[in-house]
Formats: C-alpha cells, sequence, structure tokens
C-alpha cells in the first residue's frame, strides 16, 4: 500500500478519496507503480510521498520493520529477510 500525505494548513475537510487526520490529509492507494511513477502520481494530486519527519509521525504508521528480539538486529514481523542494502 502506498501511502501519500497532502499538508493542507488548517484542515476542514478533505477531498474525496483522502483520509483525514489532525492537519493533513492522507492518500492510500493499492496500485503496483514504480517509485517514480508514484511520485508523479502523487505531484499531479499536489502532494508527495509522505516522509516520516518527527517522532509524532511515527506514532501514526506502522510497518513491520522492527530490533524487538535483539537491539541493533532488524527484522520483518512477517519473517522475510530484512536486506539492508536494498535502502
Amino acid at each position: 500500500m502506498l501511502a501519500v500525505l497532502k499538508s493542507s494548513g488548517k484542515l476542514t475537510c478533505c477531498e474525496e478519496g483522502w483520509r483525514p487526520y489532525e492537519e493533513r490529509c492522507y492518500f492510500f492507494s493499492s496500485d503496483m507503480k514504480s517509485w517514480h511513477d508514484a511520485l508523479e502520481d502523487c505531484v499531479s494530486k499536489g502532494s508527495n510521498l509522505m516522509s516520516i519527519q518527527d517522532i509524532h509521525d511515527t506514532s501514526i504508521f506502522w510497518i513491520g520493520l522492527n530490533d524487538v528480539a535483539s537491539e541493533g538486529n532488524w527484522e520483518w514481523s512477517d519473517g522475510t529477510v530484512f536486506y539492508p542494502y536494498l535502502s
């Protein structure tokens, strides 16, 4: 799932298909796209791909990457192998 963020200042409502949370609108898509195509789609919607900027953002969205079992040893919660060189 691709999460896209759209800033909106003082949020009163989001466009159809977007979900509001605090002062932002979020768009979720299950369409398969390359990173570049996803970025172009975001820009065409007046937004950008989501970036996590602060601790508050990390409390809104969760991914399965964690080091719960062993500090500093990252693994995915579904058991698939984590390849740090792909990031």
